[in-house]
C-alpha cells in the first residue's frame, strides 16, 4: 500500500479525539451554568446548601386505643369501698312517699296509688279495647289484686296507653337472684322479647332489671322489671308503658325503683 496512514487512539484519528473532547467540556459548562442559573432564581447560593445529610427527627408512636369488648356488666360488690349513699339521695325532690308497712318507695306526683282495683280496670278498659290491648287487659284482670301497692299515670298521653307502677311479692324458695331471673324469662311466651338484662343498683341492695318487649297485636308494651332480693323474699317492681313513651318514661321507672326498699319492723 502506499501513503502514511494517520495514527489512531481509541480507534479515532487525533483530530476527531480533540472534537470529542471539546465537546464535553461544552456539555459540561451548559450543566453547570444551568444549575447557577436555577439556585440564582430560588434565591439560594452554593454555600446555603449543606456539606452533610441531616437526619429528621423521629416522631414518636402512639399506640391506638383498643376497641371495647362487649361483655356483661358485673354485678356490684355488697362490701361498699366508699362512702355509703344515704336513702335520702335516692330520693328527687318534690316526690311523694308511700308505705305500707313493708315496703316503701317514692314516685312523682304524675303517679297516684290505685285504692280500687276493680275501679282501675273499668276505667284502662275501655281505653286498652280501643288501642288493641284487650290481650293486656285480661293479664292485668288475672293479676289486679296480687300487688302490695299499685299506682297509675294521671296525666293523659297521646298514646293513649296508661303506665302502671305496682310492688309484689315473690317467695325466693332457694333461689339465687340469677336463678329467679332465668326461670322468669324462661316463662315469657313467643310474643315477648327480652331487650335488656343486667345488674341494677338500688338502695343496700342486690337487683337485676329485665326489660321486656311484648307484641300485642301490634301494640308494643314495655315491661320493666326490678328484682331485689331481701332475705327469703324477691320484690319485683313492675313498670309498663307504650313503645314510644318508653324513651321518655325509662329515667323516671329507674329513679322510682331505686327509691325502694323494705321496712324493718322496729
Amino acid at each position: 500500500m502506499t501513503g502514511n496512514r494517520s495514527k489512531r487512539i481509541l480507534g479515532m484519528t487525533l483530530i476527531q479525539l480533540v472534537i470529542l473532547i471539546c465537546l464535553g467540556c461544552a456539555l459540561l459548562s451548559i450543566l453547570g451554568g444551568g444549575t447557577w442559573m436555577l439556585a440564582s432564581g430560588a434565591g439560594v447560593t452554593f454555600s446555603d446548601w449543606p456539606t452533610a445529610v441531616i437526619s429528621p427527627t423521629p416522631t414518636p408512636f402512639l399506640s391506638a386505643t383498643p376497641f371495647p369488648t362487649f361483655s356483661r356488666t358485673p354485678k356490684p360488690s355488697r362490701t361498699p369501698t366508699i362512702t355509703p349513699i344515704p336513702y335520702e339521695a335516692y330520693v328527687p325532690a318534690d316526690w311523694k312517699r308511700y308505705e305500707n308497712g313493708r315496703v316503701e318507695i317514692w314516685l312523682p306526683d304524675t303517679f297516684a296509688i290505685t285504692g280500687d282495683p276493680d275501679g282501675l280496670l273499668q276505667e284502662i278498659g275501655a281505653i286498652y279495647k280501643t288501642i288493641g290491648l284487650q290481650e293486656l287487659l285480661d293479664l292485668r284482670a288475672k293479676e289486679i289484686r296480687s300487688y302490695e301497692l299499685l299506682f297509675r299515670h294521671g296525666p293523659a298521653l297521646a298514646s293513649y296507653y296508661v303506665p302502671l307502677v305496682s310492688v309484689k311479692e315473690y317467695g325466693r324458695n332457694g333461689r339465687s337472684l340469677d336463678q329467679y331471673a332465668d326461670q322468669f324469662v324462661q316463662r315469657l311466651d313467643i310474643t315477648s322479647t327480652v331487650a335488656e338484662r343486667g345488674p341494677f343498683e338500688l338502695y343496700q341492695a342486690e337487683g337485676e332489671r329485665i326489660v321486656i318487649q311484648t307484641n300485642f297485636s301490634n301494640a308494643y308494651v314495655v315491661f320493666y322489671y326490678y328484682l331485689v332480693v331481701d332475705g327469703d323474699t324477691i320484690w319485683e317492681i313492675g313498670c309498663d308503658a307504650s313503645l314510644i313513651d318508653s324513651y321518655t318514661f325509662q329515667p323516671t321507672f329507674d329513679s322510682i325503683a331505686r327509691t325502694f326498699r323494705p321496712v324493718k319492723a322496729p
